[in-house]
């Protein structure tokens, strides 16, 4: 799907619609296999190091890159660019186009290196400044190991943001195949040197597995298909390029700002080590998040990514009323995946994370402690997947600020919530806090927005929303009956794994798949119909159906 012109008449929203489905499709299927190596990789750390402190110590190593990667906008840097980067080329200004690429990527280079620097000298203070249990005067080797991973961990941020800024070029031409492999290699690097490193080096192994895979999935891969794109590296006028100043304009809120979404990744590491479980406690933290991120992932970044540039492409035409529309649908479609698969998550969140985890290092406390922590992260599963469309909303309009101040304050009011949920509830509670601030974060931005462009349908919305969540309350319901039930049918059965396979398969899939048919024969949303046309091949309406195939599923 091309652009020619600014002012290029909108595409036919059944063209439209098709695009974005094969886009998000194209996405969902990276994600699936993304988050299945991505499972894979925690099974084997599971097996291998369980909850043990050297496990923690990994999991904490990545908070000083994480906030680099941050303050670098390498997470968040398409956001601005795409629009940008299109317009030009929608006015036929390709060479200023690639300038700007140019100029970026030398810029946002020499900024990092000035960021790194610091850190990398400084690991040990920063460290031992925010994280409490990790600072052990008893266990001194837990900081030690802490450091070292982190160091190994850092240079890895080049190859994110050179890897963001290939993929931005790749996403504004619309072509998402590539882009959708840089997380398949990336964890198929941490996987493979974990395991071939790990009887010499231990868990060091998977950190330097981290550094290799973000280089292959970035740099090695991307670079081809920014190069198939015209990519040209010819910066020149740095200082003067006007859309340098843009984007930065654009960047600075999101880098000042600080989105739950990206917060989450920090606070429970920093927050988890003060939470009274002690040893394990970030383990399991991290087990519980990688876990839920997995139905996020599938449902709602997928969806995110596959759309905005179309979402921009709506935006820069002034096209509210479309743009609208699609949310609305977006966020249905969200809702109606997402909610019933976590409420029955949550009522099988023991016999999960058995299945999953119990096996080699990973005993009983341990699942039941990561147990805890998923129960309280699904609560905020379906938040998270709509804050990342909502915020899009905005930044497809190149208004940052807004949706940074609401972030960061939502961020701030979400730090005693942290202290106090996680000293008095343990992992369960550091969940808990982040989706609050999660929840608190898509209503404000999503409402606004709403306001803003007279969305009226917004109340249809949350009427399907309310009638998913009470549905999908007795769904669970029924599944803690079905359980309590087979427990003494299943009770001979020796393996935790085996009896939580046939508990997950006898209570969780019978309530979900009436759960889903309940939604579609009431007319709620067309989930069952939306899976038959996946299954069909009719991947066109499969994601964002058009409004004629919506009348013909209400009408059944």
């Amino acid at each position: 799907m091309s652009v020619s012109s600014p002012a290029a008449k909108p595409p036919s929203e059944p063209g439209l619609a098709r695009s974005i489905s094969i886009a998000a499709l194209i996405m969902a299927a990276s994600n699936i296999l993304s988050r299945l190596l991505g499972l894979a990789r925690e099974l084997i750390l599971a097996h291998l190091v369980g909850t043990h402190w050297t496990y923690d110590a990994y999991v904490f190593a990545f908070t000083l890159p994480e906030l680099i990667n941050h303050f670098a906008a390498a997470s968040a840097l398409s956001i601005p660019f795409i629009p940008i980067f299109q317009k030009h080329l929608a006015d036929g200004e390709t060479e200023r186009a690639w300038r700007f690429f140019a100029n970026l990527l030398l810029i946002g280079t020499m900024l990092l290196t000035a960021l790194l620097i610091p850190a990398i000298r400084y690991t040990e203070q920063a460290l031992a400044l925010a994280g409490d249990n990790i600072d052990d005067p008893s266990r001194p080797e837990l900081l030690a190991l802490t450091v070292r991973l982190t160091h190994i961990v850092l240079p890895a941020q080049f190859f994110f943001f050179w890897g963001a800024l290939f993929n931005g070029v790749q996403y504004a031409h619309k072509k998402f195949v590539l882009p959708a492999l840089m997380p398949v290699l990336y964890n198929t690097g941490i996987i493979s040197c974990g395991l071939l490193l790990f009887p010499q080096l231990g868990i060091e192994g998977f950190a330097w597995g981290v550094l290799a895979g973000a280089f292959v999935g970035n740099v090695v891969l991307q670079l081809p298909g920014a190069l198939r794109v015209g990519m040209r590296f010819r910066p020149a006028k740095i200082l003067r390029d006007p859309d340098l100043k843009v984007y930065l304009l654009g960047v600075l809120p999101l880098v000042l700002g600080y989105s739950m979404v990206n917060a989450n990744e920090v606070l429970f590491r920093v927050f988890g080590t003060f939470v009274p479980e002690g040893e394990g406690a970030l383990g399991s933290l991290n087990y519980a998040l990688r876990t839920m991120l997995m139905l996020v992932g599938v449902f709602g970044q997928a969806l995110a990514t596959g759309a905005y540039p179309f979402i921009s492409q709506l935006a820069v035409q002034h096209n509210f009323d479309e743009l609208a529309r699609l949310t609305n649908k977006m966020i249905s479609r969200i809702a109606a995946f997402v909610i019933p698969v976590s409420a029955i998550m949550m009522a099988l969140s023991k016999e999960i994370v058995a299945v999953l985890y119990r096996h080699g290092e990973f005993g009983l406390e341990s699942t039941r402690m990561t147990a805890r922590a998923l129960t309280y992260y699904l609560v905020g599963a379906f938040f998270q997947c709509g804050a990342l469309v909502s915020n899009r909303l905005y930044y497809a309009a190149r208004n940052t600020v807004f949706p940074m101040l609401v972030s960061t304050g939502v961020v701030v009011a979400a730090i005693p919530l942290y202290l106090w949920l996680g000293r008095t509830m343990g992992v369960g509670g550091v969940a808990l806090a982040g989706s609050i601030g999660l929840a608190a974060q898509f209503i404000i931005i999503y409402g606004t927005w709403s306001v803003q462009h007279h969305n009226v349908a917004v109340i249809r919305v949350l009427v399907k929303i309310v009638v998913i969540t009470a549905t999908s309350t007795a769904s669970a319901v029924l599944t803690l009956w079905i359980k309590q039930v087979s427990a003494g049918l299943l009770g001979t059965v020796e393996s935790p794994q085996l009896r939580g396979l046939a508990t997950v398969v006898a209570a969780g899939f019978p309530p979900l798949l009436l759960t889903l048919a309940v939604l579609d024969f009431t007319g709620t949303e067309p989930i069952w119909s939306t899976l038959t046309a996946l299954l069909r091949g009719r991947r066109t309406t499969a994601v964002l159906p058009s409004d004629k195939q919506d009348k013909k599923n209400k009408r059944h």
